[in-house]
C-alpha cells in the first residue's frame, strides 16, 4: 500500500524494472523476468532522507537511478548486472548538491541517456542544473541552466537529448501550472550551455520527448496545463488542451 510507482524500464523481452518513489524505505526498485507475474526487490533505500526519482538503462546490463541528495551529495545508483544489484556511484566523483537542491519524480524523466556512456540529470529546488557523465556514471560534471529555480516546487522536471550534443529541458513550478517564464531551454553543446525558449511558449511541463521522421526531429511536451508540439524545439503550439504527466 506504500508503493508509489514513478518509472518503469523494459530492458529485455519479459524483463521489467520498476521504481517506487517515497521517503526512506518507501523508495525501492523491483524486477520481474516473467512479464510481471512475479517480482523481487533488487534495491531498498536505507536513508531516511532518500527518495528515488528516475531510472534509465544504457543497455540490458547497465543502468542508472537518481535520488534526492543524501549527506549533501546527489544519490546516484549504478547497475552492471541487468538491475539485479545496485551500488552508489563514487561519492568523490559526484558534485555537491546545494542546500534545497533536488530532483523531481513527476514523470520519471529527469534522466536522459544517449549511446553507451552518456547521461544527463536535471535538478530543481534551490537551483536548476545539469549533471553530465560521459563514462556511465563514473565521473560527473555540472552545468548551470537559466531555468526557473529558487522554490521547492520549481526547476527542471524532464531532460531529453536526441544526440550527444542537442538536448532540451522542460519544467517550471508544479504549484503554478500556468506560469510560463523560464520553463524550457535548449542546448547544442552537450549540456554545457543553455538558451531559454521564449517566455510564454510553455506553461509548467512534466515530460518532453522527440520522434524522428526522416531526417527531422519533432518534439512533444506535456504537463497538467496542456500538451504541446514543436517542429524545432524552440517554437511550440498547443496540440491538445488535455494535460498529462508523462510521455513515452
Amino acid at each position: 500500500s506504500n508503493l508509489d510507482f514513478r518509472d518503469i524500464e523494459i530492458t529485455a523481452p519479459g524483463t521489467i524494472i520498476l521504481m517506487s518513489s517515497g521517503s526512506g524505505s518507501d523508495s525501492k526498485i523491483l524486477k520481474s523476468t516473467d512479464n510481471g507475474k512475479s517480482w523481487k526487490t533488487v534495491y531498498h533505500n536505507s536513508y531516511p532522507e532518500g527518495f528515488l526519482d528516475s531510472i534509465e538503462f544504457w543497455d540490458e546490463k547497465n543502468g542508472i537511478a537518481i535520488g534526492d541528495p543524501v549527506n549533501g551529495k546527489f544519490d546516484i545508483l549504478l547497475t552492471d548486472d541487468e538491475g539485479n544489484s545496485w551500488r552508489g556511484a563514487e561519492a568523490s566523483k559526484i558534485p555537491d548538491a546545494y542546500t534545497g537542491e533536488t530532483q523531481f519524480a513527476a514523470s520519471g524523466t529527469c534522466i536522459s541517456i544517449i549511446g553507451k556512456n552518456y547521461a544527463w540529470i536535471g535538478t530543481g529546488g534551490s537551483n536548476a542544473r545539469i549533471l553530465k557523465t560521459t563514462d556511465k556514471g563514473k565521473n560527473w560534471n555540472v552545468f548551470n541552466t537559466p531555468m526557473i529555480r529558487g522554490r521547492a516546487a520549481a526547476g527542471i522536471f524532464s531532460v531529453h537529448f536526441i544526440n550527444k550534443n542537442k538536448g532540451i529541458v522542460v519544467g517550471g513550478n508544479y504549484l503554478e501550472e500556468n506560469y510560463n517564464d523560464s520553463t524550457a531551454a535548449t542546448t547544442a553543446d552537450g549540456g554545457e550551455s543553455w538558451n531559454l525558449i521564449s517566455a510564454g511558449n510553455l506553461p509548467y511541463q512534466s515530460s518532453v520527448k522527440s520522434v524522428k521522421v526522416g531526417n527531422n526531429y519533432y518534439f512533444i511536451s506535456t504537463g497538467p496545463a496542456g500538451t504541446y508540439f514543436s517542429e524545432n524545439g524552440k517554437h511550440w503550439r498547443i496540440a491538445v488542451k488535455e494535460g498529462f504527466h508523462c510521455i513515452s
